[in-house]
């Protein structure tokens, strides 16, 4: 018997294989939009419980939400800042559980979900929360969370090789630039909300799909 012939192009090691970028659709309030953003390649379906935001959706509305993002096979995550016993006893009924206040790492121990910690960039945010062993992903924004508005990302670039979770990048994403951010700072994942919206907080399918489309090409 003749010895096999070595694969000339063998597997990459687990440590270089790119995964496909995440695609998370957040401030969703509808279940047509969920249903929109899974037939254009969505991962998750972000819902907003912070009263503040224009796209706020209420405990309850938000768990019949999460139902219909399961039932489209996407993964549901509740946005919160500084959330109370209330939502604590509900946060085994989402997917993922994004934290966007002043929680402490400590307040995160306790999350039956894996964690997204979202703040906006500076050097000293990413050296805390990459520090942080309950935290499983960073959504990264700009300053001013939920503007719409992009940050500095050229300021980021030489501080991307001290990230050592996997994270989300957000903040004036929209289908035009997505290509650009991702060949620069080579996210795990991106975030959007404004961005596919035709007014503020009603999110609009056709916009949605073309981010999903611009990512799918360039991630």
């Amino acid at each position: 018997m003749h010895a096999p012939t070595p694969n000339p192009d063998p597997l990459p090691s687990p440590e270089h294989v790119q995964l496909q970028v995440q695609i998370k659709i957040c401030g969703v309030t509808h279940e047509e939009h969920i249903k929109a953003a899974a037939e254009c390649g969505a991962d998750l379906i972000g819902l907003v419980l912070w009263p503040g935001s224009s796209r706020h959706v209420s405990l309850d509305r938000a768990l019949q939400l999460a139902e219909t993002v399961r039932r489209e096979g996407l993964e549901s995550v509740a946005l919160v800042v500084d959330a109370g016993p209330e939502f604590d006893a509900h946060a085994g009924h989402f997917d993922r559980v994004q934290f966007h206040g002043q929680e402490s790492c400590e307040r995160l121990a306790g999350c039956p979900r894996p964690t997204i910690r979202g703040f906006g960039f500076s050097p000293e945010a990413i050296d805390r929360w990459c520090t942080c062993p309950h935290v499983a992903w960073l959504l990264i924004d700009s300053p001013h969370g939920g503007s719409g508005e992009a940050f500095d990302h050229d300021a980021m670039l030489p501080h991307r090789d001290r990230i050592t979770k996997p994270w989300f990048i957000a903040g004036g994403l929209r289908s035009e630039s997505v290509a650009g951010v991702i060949a620069k700072l080579r996210p795990d994942g991106v975030d959007v909300s404004s961005g596919v919206e035709r007014s503020r907080g009603v999110k609009d399918p056709e916009l949605i799909r073309r981010f999903c489309e611009s990512v799918r090409a360039n991630g």
